[in-house]
């Protein structure tokens, strides 16, 4: 697949909504927040 062109496009390839995974991972997360001592690293891969 030429990911270039697909988002180019400016297609919703990943749909129009977030999915239920994403949802759940942002409640944990705000919870996570809460506490001091809790800690991530967000490991993205950009342009």
């Amino acid at each position: 697949m030429d990911w270039d062109k697909k988002y180019e496009s400016n297609e919703r390839i990943w749909g129009e909504q977030p999915s239920e995974l994403v949802i759940a991972a942002v409640r944990y997360l705000q919870k996570c927040r809460r506490s001091s001592s809790s800690h991530f690293v967000d490991i993205n891969r950009g342009r």
